[in-house]
């Protein structure tokens, strides 16, 4: 039972982004079979961890809460609020597995990740994808250009900080894990979203950084120096690169703050956040919940600086921002359940960085490293808000966090 948990687990980030609602099944399976293994088992190990653990487990109940809290306050239920945070309430079972069985989750995610890029390469010139996201935008039949971005670069990245994870690889698996890494990078830009490209300077630097045990005042200096000469190669070297980012710097300087805003992708952003803003504040305790904005789209305070397309495009489509989207939603406690999601996890991968333990250190590495870019992501679109990027983020916390908490011999 065991090893079938542990393999559905690790295949998770296979198809990602190529198979709809791979994610969620891998999510469904490997929950049933984690209650299965406890009821066998138990949870009771005096070496698990156990306050850790708990504190995540409660961490993973908040997105349900939220909703149910707000709700309330509304005095109005609808079930499909809790679709997406009910996975992370699938994902505790997850957790205690993990932590019970003693899961290594990276010994394993080191070659599937890159071998997911590897597929997605394959995918994307084998079979015909429809555009539904505008001409040269990389996505999948049912991706979206930001979400294919920023998972493809974040897969990448964390091919990179894997190597020599658990020692030094062979020159076949150092190949692979550069390939992960270039794809990545490659599938991201071609994407043509800008999503979580701020995390590439931000994991190289802290990768640079890491591998020193005393990090002193030259290797800062040495880690900034090559991210500013990578950062100058790619705006140089990548067209595409060049003109997102140009784009995207002109957006910013030239946004109007009085009158209407213009509707540039950047321009939207900057507005999105403030109409959350005004909305939070009109009922920060109930929120607005899926649809209620609407009532609301044609508020003087909101038309006074918001076009009509910018309005009903948050109504639409969120307000391209979680922690935003979710303060909209769910008020407070929508505020407080996207804070914990983040840190509670952050914190733990923090405490078992520098572990004894290389096993406990390695998950650790590769959480810090997915956090990070989730969170760099999430700035600028909502990456818990699908079923399928909700369903993959609880199952690689539950992994890479259980296998950070053991704190004894893992498999």
């Amino acid at each position: 039972m065991s090893v079938l948990t542990a393999f559905f687990l690790v295949i998770a980030p296979l198809f990602l982004v190529t198979i709809s609602g791979w994610s969620s099944a891998i999510l469904f399976v490997s929950a049933l079979l984690s209650v299965i293994y406890l009821a066998q088992h138990g949870v009771t190990d005096p070496q698990l961890g156990l306050r850790d653990l708990k504190i995540l487990s409660l961490t993973m109940l908040l997105p349900v809460a939220a909703i149910f809290l707000s709700s309330c306050f509304r005095e109005q239920f609808q079930f499909k609020l809790f679709d997406s945070p009910s996975r992370f309430l699938l994902a505790i079972p997850i957790l205690w597995f993990v932590a019970r069985d003693k899961f290594n989750a990276a010994k394993y995610l080191q070659y599937i990740l890159p071998v997911a890029l590897i597929i997605t390469l394959i995918q994307q010139y084998t079979f015909h994808q429809p555009v539904h996201w505008g001409i040269g935008r990389m996505s999948t039949y049912f991706a979206d250009p930001l979400t294919f971005g920023q998972y493809t670069l974040t897969f990448g990245l964390l091919s990179l900080v894997s190597i020599n994870l658990f020692g030094r690889d062979s020159p076949a698996v150092l190949l692979l894990k550069l390939a992960g890494l270039a794809i990545g990078v490659y599938l991201s830009i071609k994407s043509g979203s800008r999503t979580g490209w701020l995390a590439a300077p931000l994991v190289v630097g802290f990768y640079i950084l890491q591998r020193n045990q005393q990090i002193r005042a030259r290797h800062v200096l040495s880690a900034a120096v090559v991210v500013a000469f990578l950062l100058a190669a790619a705006y140089l070297l990548s067209p595409t690169i060049h003109q997102r980012a140009g784009l995207g710097l002109h957006e910013i300087l030239t946004y109007n703050w009085v009158g209407v805003a213009p509707d540039s992708s950047t321009g939207m952003r900057i507005t999105f956040l403030r109409m959350g803003a005004e909305l939070f504040t009109q009922r920060p305790w109930a929120g607005f919940g899926d649809q209620g904005i609407q009532a609301y789209l044609n508020d003087p305070r909101l038309v006074m600086f918001a076009s009509a397309y910018t309005r009903e495009f948050a109504l639409n489509s969120g307000f391209h921002d979680e922690l935003m989207t979710n303060a909209v939603r769910s008020g407070v406690w929508g505020v407080i359940a996207t804070l914990a999601i983040f840190i509670v996890p952050f914190v733990i991968f923090c405490k078992a960085f520098r572990s004894a333990s290389p096993v406990r250190a390695a998950n650790a590495l590769l959480g810090l490293t997915f956090i990070l870019c989730q969170i760099v992501s999430a700035m600028s679109t909502e990456v818990l808000n699908l079923k399928f990027t909700a369903s993959f983020y609880a199952i690689l916390i539950a992994c890479l966090c259980g296998s950070s908490i053991i704190r004894h011999e893992q498999k």
